[in-house]
């Protein structure tokens, strides 16, 4: 019997990291995966970006004093109910809003990615493709 449990535990650890191994993930240090993941968009000025077609678009941002991470999820897709809605762009980097959910309209998505410094027709192209708006939620690393 012991034998038996002990071949079902080894096999449920080998398919747990066989499905580790195997899954899309970014990862910290996404530089590794440009080229080797298809979603993986070209590195930025701004950092590296992977985009799902599913409407999930999680990024590493190397611009700031301090490095982080941004996901986003696309409103027509997805719903998140217990959102902090965003009525203006300032209000997107506020430190006490670190690692929750923000749901920002369209506009005010391009109002923050102009207030960043992102060129008008680029600022525009991003926020076109979150009509019904966006959840946003991001966190630093290596504080």
């Amino acid at each position: 019997m012991k034998e038996i449990k002990k071949n079902i535990l080894v096999f449920a650890l080998a398919l747990m990291a066989v499905a580790m191994l195997v899954s899309p993930v970014l990862a910290l240090g996404p530089e590794e995966a440009v080229g080797k993941n298809p979603n993986m968009m070209p590195p930025a000025p701004w950092g590296i970006d992977m985009a799902l077609e599913n409407g999930v678009h999680h990024g590493w941002i190397t611009v700031t004093p301090i490095p982080k991470t941004e996901l986003s999820l696309n409103a027509q897709t997805f719903k998140i109910k217990n959102a902090i809605v965003i009525t203006e762009p300032f209000q997107i980097n506020n430190p006490e809003l670190e690692n929750k959910w923000l749901f920002i309209t369209q506009s005010i998505w391009y109002d923050y990615l102009i207030m960043m410094g992102t060129p008008p027709p680029l600022a525009e192209y991003i926020a076109s493709m979150s009509p019904e708006g966006l959840y946003y939620k991001w966190n630093y690393v290596g504080q």
